[in-house]
């Protein structure tokens, strides 16, 4: 479907280049302002009829300048721009040859911008409608959220990890020091005091299943937990029932010693 962005967009041109201003000239202007969508052409029209093409003269460093600022409607097929931002989340190919088959968790937090989780990885879909998209949201993005990802991605190869050698009764007390370990160091820490990265580091959490995942682990972990307690809880019983034997054998030999 279709929808009507209604754009101003601006240009500053020399006074030598004068003759240039026209309509349309203002066309490669990177950072146009998005002002309303709209869901018909009409509607769009209506409101573009509001506003008019301004050209004001001004002065910089000795040279003169016309700033020209114009209104125009623009088309935006949102459902292409679903579709691809679902396509990179996925890291699917270029080409049509795979379908989408993972759904999408997104990260809403700004007007213009949107981030997508999926196991496959992570990708952040901006605007160039607001200069944030360009200046600091990447480097936000690089060293806060990407390595947000790749942190909860380590938890969950760990965690699948301990779990094969909790399965396959692999050295269980190195597992058993590793899975401590892992919790003290790792799973209950902050991973970090910025307020949209703690909402990305929990949605990574429900789409990796990480809680799943370590709380089967850590029912493993107590059964066999339980069941080397009560291994021990055996052994010492026996040595201590034998010791009593043993001092109830030395009595008696004692007490037959004495009657002779």
């Amino acid at each position: 479907m279709k929808k009507y962005d209604l754009v101003k967009r601006t240009a500053e041109i020399k006074y030598k280049d004068r003759k240039e201003i026209e309509e349309g000239c203002t066309a490669f202007d990177d950072s146009p302002e998005y002002i309303k969508t709209f869901d018909t052409l009409e509607e769009a029209k209506k409101e573009l009829a509001k506003r008019k093409t301004d050209v004001s003269k001004f002065s910089y460093h000795g040279m003169t300048f016309y700033k020209v600022e114009e209104y125009v409607i623009e088309e935006n097929e949102f459902e292409k721009i679903q579709y691809y931002f679902n396509k990179y989340a996925n890291f699917l190919p270029a080409d049509n040859s795979a379908d989408i088959t993972e759904e999408v968790t997104t990260f809403y937090k700004w007007k213009y911008a949107n981030i997508g989780i999926t196991k496959q990885g992570v990708a952040l879909f901006a605007s160039s409608a607001d200069i944030n998209n360009f200046t600091t949201l990447p480097e936000e993005f690089e060293t806060i959220y990407f390595y947000t990802y790749i942190l909860n991605l380590y938890k969950k190869i760990y965690l699948k990890k301990l779990e094969k050698e909790f399965s396959n009764n692999q050295n269980l007390k190195e597992a058993r020091k590793k899975f401590i370990d892992f919790t003290k160091n790792l799973w209950i820490q902050e991973v970090t005091e910025n307020e949209v990265g703690s909402n990305i580091n929990f949605k990574l959490n429900k789409v990796f299943e990480l809680d799943r995942l370590y709380y089967e682990i850590k029912t493993k972990y107590d059964i066999l937990y339980k069941n080397l307690n009560i291994e021990k809880y055996t052994k010492s019983t026996i040595v201590i029932a034998g010791v009593l034997v043993a001092l109830l054998i030395f009595n008696i030999l004692n007490y037959i010693n004495m009657i002779k």
